[in-house]
This record gives structure tokens, sequence and C-alpha cells, in this order.
């Protein structure tokens, strides 16, 4: 959850508001595929009739800004909908819709193609189409970064499942060195195995250099290529709690002038996996002693020195069980809890300034003080936890 964003629900709402008049989507079944004119971000809206338990937003919906697309440009990193030196427009397409990008350096098209199965073995989501022409008159080294901002595993612990059987609760960078490459980031309340779905598989999208799982604000502040300093959970304490994000990042190549590059991204709802599996199914089992626990422990791993995949088909059929986590420390706002919210956010914010002032006072903590705080913050969870 995005702790200070939270904390500013007006400025949210506003936002949200603002940008709801500015979107342009497109529907197929379930599937509503949204772009926001104003900001240049997308989601996708997975919407199960009769079920809106299974109903969900492939990313974070509160502030459509946080999932984004980064391109880099020799030594200058651009995002896409925030630079000003990039004129935007969007417009649907027979199959879409997509974003396009023109500046004097190059021009970026962002198109978003609604999935069938007869293109790809993954339905209900989206294939993104990323094109990168170098329009100048020179050669520039050029990146591609994605940042998406999950949130659907933070309910429960388990953030993300990849391909290889591995579970995720820590900060982890993956070297996709599988051809049949993916990583989910479960929605477990739904029980039927929906999710989000990066399936980064050859042979219908292009593979990442690397997949990184780590906190969304150490990512989004990073410059570039994150290096996690350690085997750290997804807390950035104290900024912000249980709040995991996924960077896939395409390798650094020179484009000559006036040609171009072109990158696959395939999104998907995981239930709509057509393999000879049975559906992804994670199982809530309570494993409080595994709290936070990656199964592969190094501090970067590849998928090659993870716990070998199982080869039987009873072993195959199912993602790992979960790992238990304290998470979420807000509710969404309703009528019948506004003043408790109101109130929380308050005491919140009140904890995060004393230890702004802790923070630039140069004082270190003592240990009588770093139990109180400890105690409030758990206090303020508990709470949260509770209160409908």
């Amino acid at each position: 959850m995005k702790t200070l964003r939270t904390m500013l629900i007006a400025a949210a709402l506003m936002f949200t508001a603002a940008v709801a008049m500015n979107a342009l989507d497109v529907t197929q079944g379930d599937v509503k595929l949204v772009l926001y004119e104003k900001g240049g971000r997308f989601n996708v809206f997975f919407t199960k009739p009769g079920t809106p338990a299974q109903s969900f937003a492939f990313f974070a919906k509160e502030d459509p800004r946080t999932t984004m697309l980064q391109i880099l440009v020799d030594n200058d990193i651009y995002t896409m909908g925030d630079d000003a030196s990039f004129r935007q427009t969007a417009e649907k397409t027979a199959g879409g819709a997509r974003f396009v990008w023109s500046s004097a350096l190059m021009r970026v098209t962002e198109e978003f193609t609604l999935l069938t199965q007869s293109d790809v073995p993954l339905s209900q989501g989206v294939k993104i189409v990323i094109k990168i022409d170098n329009v100048s008159e020179v050669d520039h080294r050029i990146g591609v970064r994605y940042l998406f901002d999950t949130f659907l595993g933070e309910k429960k612990g388990t953030h993300f499942v990849t391909s290889a059987n591995n579970t995720f609760a820590r900060e982890a960078a993956l070297n996709v060195g599988r051809s049949d490459f993916y990583w989910i980031s479960p929605y477990i309340e739904s029980g039927s195995g929906e999710g989000v779905m990066s399936l980064a598989a050859s042979q219908y999208a292009t593979a990442p250099a690397e997949v990184v799982f780590a906190n969304w604000k150490r990512l989004y502040e990073a410059n570039w290529d994150y290096k996690s300093p350690g085997n750290l959970d997804f807390n950035f304490f104290p900024y912000s709690f249980n709040d995991s994000a996924v960077a896939q990042y395409y390798p650094i190549q020179e484009l000559k002038k006036k040609t171009s590059r072109e990158i696959v991204i395939v999104l998907g709802n995981a239930a709509s996996y057509d393999t000879s599996r049975a559906p992804l199914v994670a199982k809530n089992n309570d494993l409080s002693s595994d709290k936070n626990k990656l199964l592969d422990g190094s501090d970067r791993p590849t998928l090659e020195t993870g716990p070998e995949i199982a080869k039987t088909e009873t072993q195959t059929k199912n993602v790992p069980a979960l790992v238990r986590f304290t998470g979420s420390i807000t509710k969404p706002l309703t009528k019948t809890n506004f003043d408790f919210v109101y109130a929380e956010i308050g005491r919140l914010d009140q904890f995060i300034n004393a230890i702004d002032a802790k923070i630039q006072a140069g004082k270190p903590l003592t240990d009588e003080e770093l139990k109180q705080y400890r105690s409030t913050l758990s206090d303020i969870e508990t709470k949260a936890s509770r209160k409908e």
C-alpha cells in the first residue's frame, strides 16, 4: 500500500476524478483497457459478472501515474506522459488503443491490443507493442524499463509467483534465462487463480534482460538500474509499507539514426493461462513460521539457481502455497469509516513527521524510542485491519 499517497486522500480523489474525465477505454468481454490521456498511463480492469469478489484491476488504481514506461536515451531518462519535450496523442485502434509520443529525438508508440487465445495462451488482458523510432540524425543508446505498480499480492504476503515455482515476499532481481518465463501478482482473495500475469515467454513477447521485484519507492527513485542493498522486504520505513512493484528491464542497445526498435509485453489474467496445467490456484495455508520467506535466498538469483521445477503432473498443477504477512494498514474509504480513517491518517501523519524530525536532527534512535515507534505502528496497523 502507498502510505504517503493514501494519506493525501482528498488529492487522490481529485486526481482520480480528473483523469476519469480524460480516459479512453476499450472493452472486450470481461476486460476493459483504460488509457489515461492526461497522464499517458494505462490500466486493465477484469470484471467477472455475478462474482465481484473475483473482479480486480491489474495495477494500483488510486493513482494511475505509479505505473510507467521509461526510456533511457544515452544518459537521460524520459518517463512517457511526464516529459514536456514529447508531444503526446492517444487514439483508439481496430484492436485496442495506443499512445504516441514525439520529440526531436525519437517517436515512441505504445500500442495496446486486447488478447484472444488465438494470439497467445493467455487471454483477458493486453499485448503491448512498444516501438521506438530514432528520428534524429545521430545514433543513440536506448534502454527500456517498465515499472508496474502491482498490489494484488500485498494483501496476503505472497507478492509474486514465477514460472520456476518460486514465491517472493522480499526483494529480488531475476536474470531471465528461461524461454517460458512468467511472473504473477496473485489475487489470492478471489480463490480461483486470478491475478495479473506477465507472460515473457520469448515465443510471445520480448524476454526482459532482468525482472526486479522491489519496494515501489525504491524502484521509482533508482537511477535506472536498481541494485537492492540486501535481502530487503517491501517496506521502506518510514515512507512506505508493504508496497511491492515490478520493473522489467530491456537491455541498453545502440539505435542507429532513422532506425527503430520494438518490444512486446503480454499481460493477462493468470486464471486464463491456457496450458496443460489446471488453473493456477494459490492456496491460503497458514505458514506463519515462513513469514516473509523468500524461497530462493540469494540476493540476485537467476531462474536457473532457484528450486528445480517439479516434473510430475500433480506437482505442476498448482502455484505454491502462500505465506502470510500482516500487510495493509489501510481500508477502502467508505461513509461508515470516514471519521476513523481521517483520525488515523492524522495520527500516522504525526508519526511520520516525528520520525522525519528525528532524521533531520541526525540523532540516532534510542532503544526506548524505537520500541515506542514500533508500538505505535503496530497499534495503527491492528486498528486498520479490524476496522470495517
